[in-house]
């Protein structure tokens, strides 16, 4: 019997949930089964989960060490077993023919590693605003590596298609749909679906909303330089590869902390390789580089 896995990842979104879990109840096709994963949430989220996972369908995971998005939903998508997985922010909520279209698509063109719908934009009491006008179908003429922004929510691909992947990056903390998208372009089609199956709640403390757009920024840059060296076939030339690279480590400079771990004098090495250097700014580097040496610890982020 072909059914729904879906994948809810939570940080300090725990007010949220109740409408979420109602919304996918209220599903016209019956067979699904939530995956909750708490991503160690120091607000109240642990009590609220634990009262609405009392039934069959609704599974609880909770995290003991926060890790970011990705590896939540990673975790989620790997404890479940139904041959269709759906991906939602535990912000969000699915009008009651989300799960019916994706699966009317689906069988329409079953070639498809992963399936996107058109999204509505709400406010943050969930009250629609407009369609999101970047969510649109894909260009044939134009690598996917350059149209990541207009595959959106709702997202959903068959288990065996991740299963061809080597699974989501953990370290990604975020932007985990940009790893996903480019895995899973690697092992089939993509498919735009153009009704409307998800509503996205708009508020300041969304995970690539405010302040938080761009550190997701830097984290979907990660993704596509590793997409860069997974593929053999590349999906840019070497100069936009470089360039990239230059952007991501100019920006780690410009926002004095790393994405990945390494010393802030790593960044600005990586920066100096790539483009050249004045006088004047040999003679600054200089005077930063004993307080650079520092290792950067990686913030805790949802």
């Amino acid at each position: 019997m072909i059914g729904f896995d879906l994948v809810v990842a939570n940080y300090n979104n725990g007010h949220f949930l109740e409408e979420l879990v109602n919304s996918v109840k209220e599903q016209s096709f019956p067979h699904w089964h939530i995956y909750i994963v708490d991503d160690c949430s120091s607000d109240d989220s642990r009590s609220i989960i634990r009262q609405i996972v009392k039934e069959d369908n609704i599974t609880a995971i909770f995290l003991e060490e926060n890790g970011g998005a990705t590896r939540a939903f990673k975790t989620g998508i790997e404890a479940g077993s139904n041959s269709l997985v759906g991906l939602i922010g535990a912000d969000d909520a699915l009008p009651p023919e989300a799960l019916a279209t994706m699966l009317k698509a689906i069988e329409k063109k079953p070639d498809g590693s992963l399936y996107y719908s058109q999204c509505l934009d709400c406010d943050s009491d969930l009250n629609p605003i407009a369609p999101r006008n970047h969510a649109k179908p894909l260009d044939s003429d134009v690598e996917v590596f350059h149209q990541l922004y207009s595959i959106f929510n709702f997202l959903v691909f068959p288990r065996t298609k991740y299963e061809e992947t080597n699974g989501l990056n953990s370290r990604l903390r975020r932007a985990m749909d940009h790893d996903l998208i480019l895995k899973l372009d690697e092992v089939g089609a993509i498919h735009f679906v153009p009704e409307v199956c998800y509503l996205y709640r708009n508020h300041e403390r969304g995970i690539s909303q405010g302040g938080n757009g761009w550190i997701a920024s830097q984290y979907s840059v990660l993704a596509r330089l590793d997409a860069y060296q997974r593929r053999m076939n590349k999906p840019i030339s070497i100069n936009e590869y470089r360039k990239l690279t230059l952007s991501y480590h100019a920006r780690c400079v410009e926002m004095s902390r790393s994405f990945t771990d390494h010393r802030l004098l790593y960044h600005w090495i990586q920066v100096l390789l790539r483009q050249p250097v004045t006088a004047l700014q040999w003679n600054v580097l200089k005077g930063l580089a004993r307080p650079l040496m520092r290792k950067v610890k990686p913030q805790r982020t949802p």
